[in-house]
């Protein structure tokens, strides 16, 4: 074999062991882009943990056409420092405050009904801790306050939302809270959406850290580059949902845990009957948007929409019928052969480095032709097209893949959800779709956590996010699906 392949178990600096050499002059200790780092002939070296490294053997050509290298042996076997290991942060503590009782005060209550025993009156702005983040169906939280554990109403309190955002372009998250120690996971850009561990920080490398859970596992992030925003958002049972003192229209229901919610897409016929790949799409946008707090009628309407575009990483399909072919096309299949390489095909099973080279060529050319026309394509489940997203969506893509030749499905999907999130929370045009959307919900007096709800969501991100060609027809259908979807949902 050419290379040993290894995974460092621990961060630390260490000396070489017994080598075994049989000719071979010294070995070489290589990162994981095979660049070698040091030899035998240094005493020392950093691993990090977690990180991956190959070892390779260096001597006469005799030696180095005999077959593998287990003519020596190698053993780390002398450690000089170790770093700690992964500090241990206080977890983040569901928090709601008291807001809108005055000019009395809110009582806590030893069970969730108005005539249980008041344990506790407090006042607005006091905050309490959410021992359960669901409410019961009535619209009571549990909390405590202190020492005192009861209920009080949903009415009267706004619940703590957290969000954190990086706001600087490449940067790395880690396996350690340290730039020395900590091996580079991935490179995340500006405006993707964080999920903290801790409001707390760790010391390492002279500056502090956020803990992060990326893809299931706790990472780290330099705190200097991550935006945190603390809001209360106050909390409105639909079923007591009014608007200038008029009951809102549409019927709504109790809303199941986003658990169930999750389970009901994946079970969902409506979603189903669109194939295997359409479904896990659904799946990893639905499980994304409800736990971020969207309604489950905008979940719905969004669902509608992928079901009617595209899955995880897909190519748009080039199966011409245009004749002749536009000259855009022609340009993608002469220069790139986009028909045999990319047509219909998966992000995750096509050389991600060729891709990524294409779409850097036609970036620096505006994705436009010589003569001006427009060079487009749909990408991914929300079959990204306009110039701006298309790039969008291969750096994300890009970002997340690291130093690999392609890219897996699960990172494609956490590409496309934080680039969805973005576009939906932060890009200009795009960030205005929900809060427009609460609004005419509002003003129409629709329940949110309606089916009425539902088909708006699906019509509006139909002709405003999605925007196909044939938006002026397409959007009912997709309304009427989203209904459909809904309904399942809610289940």
């Amino acid at each position: 074999m050419d290379y040993i392949k290894f995974t460092a178990p621990k961060a630390g600096i260490f000396k070489w062991g017994t080598v075994n050499s049989f000719g071979i002059t010294s070995i070489a200790l290589l990162n994981s882009s095979q660049t070698v780092i040091t030899t035998s002939t240094n005493s020392t070296f950093t691993l990090q943990s977690g990180a991956t490294y190959y070892i390779k053997a260096v001597g006469n050509s005799s030696v180095a056409t005999s077959g593998g290298f287990f003519i020596f042996s190698l053993v780390f076997d002398k450690e000089i420092v170790t770093v700690p290991n992964a500090p241990v942060l206080p977890p983040i503590v569901p928090k709601a405050r008291v807001y809108n009782a005055a000019p009395v005060k809110l009582k806590i209550r030893q069970n969730p009904t108005t005539n249980s025993t008041i344990l506790e009156e407090v006042a607005d702005g006091t905050e309490l801790i959410l021992l359960d983040t669901k409410p019961t169906s009535d619209g009571w939280f549990k909390v405590q306050y202190g020492s005192k554990i009861g209920y009080s109403s949903g009415d009267y309190l706004e619940l703590r939302t957290i969000k954190a955002t990086v706001n600087a372009s490449d940067v790395n998250v880690r396996s350690l809270p340290d730039t020395t120690y900590g091996a580079k996971i991935v490179a995340l850009s500006k405006g993707t959406s964080l999920t903290l561990v801790s409001e707390s920080t760790a010391p390492g490398s002279g500056m502090n850290w956020y803990a992060i859970n990326y893809l299931g596992e706790t990472r780290y992030i330099a705190a200097q580059y991550v935006d945190k925003t603390v809001s209360w958002v106050a909390y409105k049972p639909a079923s007591s949902s009014t608007s200038g003192g008029s009951t809102t229209t549409g019927t709504p229901v109790s809303t199941p845990t986003v658990n169930k919610m999750i389970s009901n897409v994946q079970n969902s016929k409506n979603i189903t009957a669109y194939g295997s790949d359409r479904t896990k799409t659904c799946i990893a946008m639905a499980k994304l948007l409800l736990e971020k707090g969207y309604e489950p009628s905008f979940v719905a309407g969004m669902l509608a929409n992928i079901c009617c575009e595209g899955t995880i990483g897909q190519f748009e399909n080039a199966n011409y019928v245009t004749n002749p072919l536009p000259s855009n096309l022609k340009h993608m299949d002469n220069k790139f052969q986009y028909k045999d390489k990319y047509s219909n095909k998966l992000i995750y099973n096509v050389d991600f480095n060729a891709f990524y080279s294409m779409m850097k060529e036609l970036n620096s050319m505006g994705f436009k032709m010589p003569n001006g026309d427009n060079i487009r394509f749909g990408l991914g489940s929300a079959q990204w097209t306009y110039k701006t997203r298309l790039w969008g969506i291969t750096t994300y893509y890009n970002n997340i893949r690291g130093a690999n030749s392609k890219i897996t499905y699960d990172q494609a999907t956490q590409a496309e959800c934080d680039f969805m999130l973005y576009e939906l929370e932060y890009e200009s045009t795009y960030k205005k779709i929900y809060p427009n959307w609460k609004d005419y919900c509002k003003n129409n007096k629709l329940q949110f956590n309606s089916s009425d709800a539902a088909y708006e969501a699906g019509k509006r991100i139909c002709f405003d996010y999605e925007a196909p060609s044939s938006k002026l027809t397409s959007q009912y259908t997709r309304a009427e699906l989203a209904k459909k979807i809904y309904n399942d949902i809610i289940k």
